[in-house]
């Protein structure tokens, strides 16, 4: 049934997708796919959104993708816009992202790996995120570089008088209203995927490192370390990526959705956003795709998966933390690669706590 419905949605989505169009231009494809998207997570409902991709961005190298989601049940609002060029100059990998997040009413069930889902309290949040991303391909598939990022956020009181509010039981150590925190950092990326959207095979490994620069006494200092690691190869006409995710946050006045968290779809998808919090985290994951069949034209390439994933957050401890207390889940995936080699993907994820559906543009990792 999961996957009749998954197929449903699919046909539909592309009696209404953009029709797109490639031109070989200066060795880059060209177009513009707009997907309609709906998604459902146990925590903010049914959200109905949309997500695009603009490559050849009149006629240049820049590449734009981006993103609208409205959850009404909690009033959910999520923008997200970004401008990617390679090789600027031939030389210079250039990344420009802007990110806007409401929610009238989220939900934080606690700091710690094992807090249940029954007694939440409730917030409001604001956040508001530009970031600015440059590197240099220092030797073959290598790039290095610097970040910069401005967020400003507030944080306010929930709007269900029977829930309790996050700001009357934590008592924060600051006070975010329209608070501004400013970061620069450095990161390293090895990345040999093929192809580009769709890859086939390689290996990416990303690490990155950030560190506040407050200008201001209400401004929370912490540092932020990422490292990431996925590899795709083939047994048959079977693909098997395994990957490896560890974060680590130091700053102990950062709100809770600032930590380390486990769970959305980049992340242990069988939990809603952020579901665990903590200083640091730690994911173990596999996925394995296999090709139903290759119509051609429009749609390329239909495939199914079959995802595991399983991770914990955590303060300190010693190395048997790594692999104790950990939260697992299961992921069905449907995608249909298109023209240009861009991928829709479909996810039903099934763990402890219930259903996460998600339907976007790329692969989730």
């Amino acid at each position: 049934m999961v996957f009749a419905r998954l197929i449903l949605i699919l046909v539909t989505t592309f009696s209404v997708v953009s029709t797109k169009t490639f031109a070989q231009a200066a060795g880059a494809d060209q177009g513009f796919i707009l997907l309609p998207t709906l998604s459902y997570n146990t925590e903010q409902g049914t959200s109905f959104g949309a997500q695009y991709i603009y490559q050849g961005v009149l006629g240049t190298q820049w590449e734009s993708t981006g993103s609208f989601r409205y959850a009404p049940d909690k009033n959910v609002s999520a923008l997200n816009f970004g401008l990617l060029d390679r090789k600027l100059f031939d030389k210079i990998y250039t990344a420009f992202n802007i990110s806007y997040y409401y929610s009238a009413q989220s939900l934080f069930y606690g700091f710690g790996n094992q807090t249940t889902n029954y007694f939440p309290t409730q917030y409001s949040v604001l956040d508001t995120i530009y970031s600015l991303k440059m590197g240099i391909e220092v030797v073959s598939n290598v790039i290095a570089g610097l970040t910069y990022a401005q967020n400003t956020l507030t944080i306010g009181r929930g709007p269900d008088n029977g829930t309790p509010n996050y700001l009357d039981q934590y008592s924060p150590t600051l006070q975010f209203n329209a608070t501004t925190m400013k970061t620069i950092g450095g990161f390293v990326s090895y990345k040999t995927f093929a192809p580009e959207y769709a890859p086939d095979s390689g290996r990416n490994v990303q690490f990155s490192y950030e560190h506040s620069t407050p200008y201001a006494p209400n401004e929370p200092q912490f540092d932020r370390m990422n490292l990431s690691y996925t590899e795709i190869f083939g047994v048959g006409d079977f693909r098997l990526l395994p990957r490896f995710v560890h974060e680590r946050v130091w700053g102990g006045d950062l709100p809770f959705f600032m930590q380390a968290r486990i769970g959305g779809k980049n992340s242990v998808r069988a939990y809603p956003f952020g579901r665990f919090s903590d200083f640091a985290s730690v994911l173990y994951g596999g996925e394995a795709r296999y090709p139903l069949f290759q119509p051609g034209g429009f749609i390329q390439k239909v495939e199914v998966s079959f995802g595991l994933e399983t991770g914990r957050v955590y303060n300190s401890g010693t190395i048997g933390t790594l692999v104790d207390q950990l939260h697992t889940g299961y992921d069905y995936g449907l995608t249909a690669v298109i023209a240009g080699g861009i991928p829709l993907r479909f996810d039903d994820a099934v763990g402890p706590e219930g259903n996460q559906i998600y339907m976007h543009l790329f692969y989730p990792f």
